[in-house]
């Protein structure tokens, strides 16, 4: 809903007390709601949402044929019950083309994605699952082991870190803790 400026919700949950319990306000606000031709009424009153019921009535209407205003007209004539009594052929039409745009029609099959971008976007799936399972549940042990190789080869001792029998016995039981024995 448009309003002329911006509102808190205490502003609007104030006013709306006002509109239905003060009673000038209330009077000041039917004297303008009088004031409205039934042209602008009906207007607002078309751009109610559709109920579901409204909905599904229009999603029957076929995908296949080009339907007109006449054929909108006769499901509003047929369904006179279902239908909020301000829509209009025009209405139910542009609903009908909005709904058709974005393959909702009863008649048509729901978007499907290529057998080729469906694999591919089953691997990276599969790819992401296996890695978040692997850093959930491990002791992230190979990243220790790479960072204890950088620090073996940037220190005085130099043992590079690549064999189990490096210089270094903290790296030593790691290299044979972990069975890394190259890098």
């Amino acid at each position: 809903m448009k309003f002329s400026k911006r509102f808190t919700l205490p502003e609007i949950e104030e006013r709306w007390w006002l509109l239905l319990y003060d009673e000038e306000t209330s009077k000041g606000s039917k004297r303008r709601s009088e004031a409205l031709s039934r042209e602008r009424i009906r207007a607002i009153q078309s751009k109610i949402p559709f109920s579901a019921d409204e909905e599904q009535l229009v999603k029957a209407v076929s995908s296949a044929i080009n339907p007109t205003g006449q054929c909108f007209e006769q499901l509003l004539e047929q369904h006179r019950q279902v239908f909020h009594h301000a829509r209009t052929p025009k209405v139910v039409e542009e609903y009908w083309r909005e709904l058709k745009y974005y393959g909702l029609l009863a008649d048509q099959r729901p978007l499907a994605m290529d057998d080729e971008l469906l694999q591919v976007v089953g691997h990276v799936y599969l790819y992401i699952l296996y890695w978040s399972a692997n850093l959930r549940n491990s002791d992230r042990e190979p990243i220790r082991h790479v960072r204890a190789q950088w620090n073996c080869r940037k220190s005085a001792v130099g043992c590079g870190g690549a064999s189990p029998q490096s210089k270094c016995s903290k790296h030593r039981t790691r290299n044979t803790r972990v069975g890394a024995g190259a890098s």
